[in-house]
């Protein structure tokens, strides 16, 4: 079984998500561009997926609590300049989590990068093949 945790999953103050989303949430601040950066190369996931912008959203954040958990990207707001971790993922016994922070607007479903990401993470979190997105398209950078 996958577990695919979206956008303000972390701000439930549910420490046991949290726990088990091996992440310590950090306060979203302004809506705000987003870069999408610091991209996996190695991971299935994010494979093959380039820099991309998001145009408009909160930035949620996350700080990885064990060496277990991957990170699969990080954002870079444009007016605060703050770079965290927005993306990973991590096996939890039989199961596979994916945490993904970006969502807050439909902005971040735009970009074609990300939902290359969103398509490929739900895969990978069921264990099945990865097909290619049939919109994949890096815009910014391969």
């Amino acid at each position: 079984m996958g577990f695919l945790a979206l956008n303000s999953t972390i701000a439930s103050e549910r420490r046991d998500i949290n726990d088990f989303l091996d992440i310590e949430p950090i306060e979203a601040k302004e809506f705000e561009p987003l870069w999408g950066t610091h991209l996996n190369r190695e991971h299935p996931i994010t494979k093959g997926v380039g820099k991309f912008m998001i145009a408009h959203d909160k930035q949620y954040a996350g700080v990885i609590k064990s060496s277990s958990t991957v990170s699969l990207f990080d954002t870079t707001s444009i007016h605060d300049k703050r770079q965290t971790v927005s993306g990973w993922a991590l096996s939890r016994g039989k199961g596979r989590v994916v945490g993904l922070l970006p969502g807050s607007t439909y902005h971040a479903y735009e970009a074609p990068e990300y939902q290359n990401i969103l398509w490929r993470a739900a895969h990978w979190a069921m264990e099945s093949d990865i097909p290619d997105y049939p919109n994949a398209e890096n815009r910014y950078y391969d």
